[in-house]
């Protein structure tokens, strides 16, 4: 597992260090002072890389995130419901039922993503928005759509699965219950 969730920390600790080799090196002029510089500086790349090689719990599951709302927003109703979790047929349901009836426009942004990890890794708490014009299926005009939502993901095998999602008032942070309303039409 990789110590930090991005490679600046590191970058930016290596290039301290160069900067203080280079300010002895300009002191007394020693090539060691140089070398030992080169070095920290030839290291940078490295951890790019290697941080870029390196995919964290947090980051699969943001993965995740962007994976169904984008395939949500492209009706694409395979894809959406393949990260949807068989301990959750009820959720299936309705991003079934929700495939058919909204629209989403291209203009889809998915912003604001926080993610908990609990039990070891296992299950993960994700709050998060997606600000898009929302239609209705027939309707011509879209209207701005801003939403908060909160989810819950579950490790099954190698993938990040949604098992629990609520709405939020995207201002307040309240528990919105528009789902409720769509379960007796499906």
């Amino acid at each position: 597992m990789w110590f930090a969730e991005t490679a600046w920390p590191t970058l930016i600790v290596l290039a301290t260090v160069a900067a203080i080799f280079v300010s002895r090196w300009m002191a007394n002029r020693r090539a060691i002072w140089l070398g030992a510089a080169g070095f920290f500086v030839a290291l940078m790349p490295l951890v790019w890389w290697l941080e870029i090689q390196i995919v964290t719990p947090r980051e699969q599951v943001e993965q995740s995130i962007l994976d169904i709302t984008s395939a949500f927003q492209q009706k694409d109703s395979e894809e959406t419901l393949k990260h949807i979790s068989p301990g959750a047929p009820h959720i299936k349901i309705l991003a079934a039922g929700a495939l058919k009836l909204v629209d989403v426009s291209d203009d889809m942004r998915v912003s604001d993503i926080q993610i908990e990890l609990t039990n070891e890794d296992s299950i993960a708490k994700a709050k998060f928005r997606v600000n898009a014009r929302v239609g209705l299926l027939g309707q011509t005009e879209k209207q701005h759509q801003p939403t908060r939502w909160d989810a819950t993901w579950r490790k099954e095998g190698e993938e990040w699965l949604l098992f629990k999602i609520t709405e939020l008032d995207p201002i307040t942070g309240e528990p919105l219950d528009r789902f409720g309303q769509l379960r007796g039409m499906f």
